[in-house]
């Protein structure tokens, strides 16, 4: 057996563990919330709100940001603001700017709801109301929309439209605009006005019939 001493103060250093470079587990990673942002017309809104649920139905990650208000307003806010993926206008000038201003794509626009306009009056008004004649009548109270918003662009042409038929009499539709006491943006607006008082009112149908107190007088 070899019996020789090795020499004193020599050592073999340990040799040091080899780092391992494995690269961390990595975290699932949470899905970016998708958003949809609709400027609809506000005489859209419950037709969109229920759009707008179904939607969600159907694309669980989605959270859709509606902002309603005037089509006029909107497309100011089009201009001014960050840009909406839907723009829903209620009528065709507010949608044509929009596309002038570069918001919204060319021939992309299309038709999706349809409005109609009625006379409606408080269940209480006693004024009878037969015809759109009678709007020329005096002692009639009207509130129409007003003439930046697409209520209002339809209740005039659906004056002028009357006008040229006769039915408003000698002074024509000016005798109707005589009668007017008020202007509103929205028709929701113009709902408040029948409950507070109880003049005869032009506004679109479709919020009609979301208002018990008001009964439709013609359409």
């Amino acid at each position: 057996a070899d019996r020789r001493r090795r020499p004193a103060g020599r050592f073999t250093p340990p040799i040091p563990p080899r780092p391992t470079c494995r690269p961390p587990h990595p975290r699932p990673t949470e899905p970016a919330p998708r958003v949809l942002r609709v400027f609809a017309a506000a005489s859209l809104t419950s037709a969109f709100e229920v759009l707008g649920a179904a939607f969600g139905t159907q694309h669980p990650g989605v959270e859709i940001i509606f902002s309603f208000a005037g089509s006029h307003h909107l497309a100011q806010q089009l201009a001014n603001g960050p840009p909406a993926d839907v723009f829903a206008a209620a009528h065709r000038t507010s949608m044509d700017a929009a596309i002038q201003m570069g918001r919204v794509q060319t021939g992309s626009e299309r038709i999706c709801a349809y409005n109609r306009l009625a006379v409606v009056t408080g269940r209480t008004n006693s004024l009878p109301f037969h015809s759109l004649g009678d709007l020329a009548q005096p002692g009639r109270r009207l509130v129409f929309g007003s003439d930046a918003t697409a209520v209002g662009h339809y209740a005039l042409d659906l004056l002028e439209q009357v006008d040229h038929a006769g039915a408003f009499g000698a002074r024509g539709r000016l005798a109707v605009l005589q009668n007017v006491v008020g202007y509103a943006a929205t028709p929701r607006a113009v709902l408040e006005r029948i409950m507070q008082a109880r003049p005869m009112r032009v506004l679109f149908l479709y919020p009609i019939t979301t208002a018990p107190p008001i009964r439709s007088a013609h359409r």
